[in-house]
């Protein structure tokens, strides 16, 4: 606490660096009263004679530095007190620059320099930031959401992906912070039951034992006799597979996972709460759910295709419909990001309808594997489809 102290203790303003310095220090060891005593006088004092871009650069630091202090356990006074202290000091830099706003900065492609905040969804969120943001929207916008379900996105559920839980959170915050933008929410839903091909629990293995989830089985493997399918033909299987073995794939067995009906298979009841709260901003507009992977013979890890690059009729309307209903821009998340949101992008990608559309929510997604080679699409979208990151 002591280096904290000796930068607190002189009660003037602190610079760039003494803010940065000061949010590296910080650690939830701290004494939170003696922190707050010191803080509350500082939070939010600038400079406003320093140029402007210098002063933007120190309230997003200080905004930084306050989300840390804010999660160190102060009391709902003392964090109140702080967050008044911060937007009424930050507020003098938007009302000193109030002329740098432009009338229509979307069509004029000038971001107004101006840095009043504002108390988000537990954040504090600059302006200026908010507006960099919100330039990136168009007239009428999807937001697609892939598979954002409990045994994805839960600690407890079956196929668990690390930081699905931080995805979903981030996702409700998203459609509560963009409400009144947002046009039109289509959810995606794994939906199987235990007898599908992509379940550990459908194989057998030679000596017909379960086999272990996580396997990867091959149409060879399969012909030898080294797994068996409970469920479907032998010769069924080897034909899927070698159908998806040539697309470069391989078939990997998971553990039992949105079964029909299940808990795992729904949403979590903060999502539905966040969609109902859209719905309402939106005259009762109903959000529209789709769900995927009820055949048992095929894997469909994107919303539009099979593994094996079959395309069922019904898709192909459903993209001819998001295709055709006049999106300006399509904000896409969900899990995993590099199985099914990326399949799904892919397909987007490849149908060629979509080019500078696509706006990729990377803070309300989370990969299985973060050196997934099925990842690459992403960077493939930005570089050559006109596609972008959202500044979560």
């Amino acid at each position: 606490m002591s280096k904290i102290k000796e930068l607190l203790e002189r009660k003037v303003r602190l610079n760039l660096a003494d803010v940065k310095e000061l949010t590296k220090l910080i650690e939830g060891k701290v004494d939170v009263g003696e922190l707050f005593t010191y803080i509350k006088d500082i939070i939010g004092e600038i400079d406003l004679t320093t140029p402007i871009s210098d002063q933007i650069s120190l309230i997003n630091a200080q905004g930084t530095l306050l989300n840390k202090i804010l999660g160190l356990g102060l009391t709902d006074e003392q964090k109140d007190k702080l967050l008044v202290e911060f937007k009424n000091k930050a507020y003098k830099i938007a009302k000193a620059r109030k002329d740098a706003y432009t009338a229509d900065p979307i069509a004029t492609g000038k971001l107004p320099q101006v840095c009043s905040v504002r108390y988000d969804e537990g954040r504090v969120i600059t302006e200026q930031f908010l507006l960099e943001r919100e330039a990136i929207f168009g007239q009428k916008n999807l937001l697609l959401v892939i598979d954002m379900q409990n045994d994805f996105a839960s600690h407890g559920g079956s196929l668990y992906v690390m930081g699905g839980e931080e995805a979903n959170a981030n996702l409700i915050s998203f459609i509560r912070l963009n409400r009144e933008k947002i046009s039109e929410i289509l959810l995606t839903r794994d939906d199987h039951y235990h007898t599908q091909i992509g379940m550990s629990h459908a194989w057998l293995d030679k000596n017909d034992r379960l086999v272990d989830s996580f396997t990867k089985i091959t149409a060879l493997q399969v012909e030898k006799g080294e797994y068996k399918p409970r469920y479907m033909e032998k010769q069924d299987a080897i034909t899927y597979l070698k159908a998806i073995e040539a697309k470069g794939a391989q078939h990997t067995l998971w553990p039992d996972h949105c079964i029909h009906g299940s808990y795992g298979q729904q949403f979590s009841g903060e999502l539905i709460q966040a969609l109902q709260e859209w719905s309402e901003a939106h005259n009762g507009l109903h959000y529209k759910t789709v769900d995927k992977g009820y055949r048992d013979e095929a894997e469909m890890y994107s919303v539009f295709s099979y593994a094996d690059g079959s395309f069922p009729e019904f898709r192909r309307n459903l993209l001819d419909n998001i295709a055709t209903a006049g999106f300006d821009k399509i904000f896409i998340a969900g899990l995993a990001k590099d199985i099914c949101v990326a399949e799904s992008v892919k397909d987007l990608v490849e149908d060629g309808r979509f080019k500078n559309k696509l706006v990729f929510l990377n803070h309300c997604m989370a990969s299985i594997n973060n050196k997934a080679t099925s990842l690459k699409i992403y960077d493939k979208a930005i570089k050559d489809y006109g596609a972008q990151y959202y500044k979560g």
